[in-house]
């Protein structure tokens, strides 16, 4: 069954930032992930899983119980990545550095890109970065998910940009 995300603070999380925004295939992916979701299995048990897209761009979902099976963690990705490849987006990991421009756009970059972008001074410790590596769903509840890149594991990134 299908519940909302805040029914599901203290358990895990996966999330799927996606290649480009979601905004037309929300719909769908909410439709696809809901069937999903009601039959989620970990060992014939019944994994209990909630969803959001957030920024129409990631798409976090939560699970419970606290362990699952490798197998259901296969079955969710396989999931995401056939979803993704039906409405031509591609699910990007954690090599990627989600932030939003100075014309408020999402961007991603790889890491040694960010390092440059931050010593050239396009991007600042104001600048909103998304933690797509979170795996608890109370961090991204709590506000933890989008942040100054000042108050982010990124900070770490621009600090080996600025003292190189």
């Amino acid at each position: 069954m299908t519940h909302k995300l805040q029914t599901f603070a203290g358990y895990p999380c996966l999330i799927f930032p996606a290649s480009q925004s979601l905004e037309t295939h929300t719909d769908e992916l909410t439709e696809k992930l809901s069937s999903f979701l009601q039959r989620w299995e970990s060992h014939g048990s019944p994994v209990q899983g909630g969803f959001a897209i957030l920024e129409n761009r990631f798409v976090v979902v939560a699970h419970r119980p606290l362990e699952i099976s490798g197998c259901s963690r296969d079955d969710l990705l396989f999931f995401m990545r056939d979803i993704g490849q039906s409405i031509g987006v591609e699910w990007l990991g954690a090599v990627r550095v989600f932030y939003r421009d100075s014309d408020g756009k999402i961007q991603n970059v790889d890491r040694l890109k960010f390092k440059q972008l931050a010593k050239e001074g396009s991007i600042t410790g104001d600048t909103l970065v998304f933690d797509t590596t979170i795996r608890e769903t109370n961090a991204v509840l709590e506000g933890r998910f989008a942040l100054p890149a000042s108050q982010s594991w990124h900070a770490r990134l621009m600090e080996t940009a600025t003292a190189a």
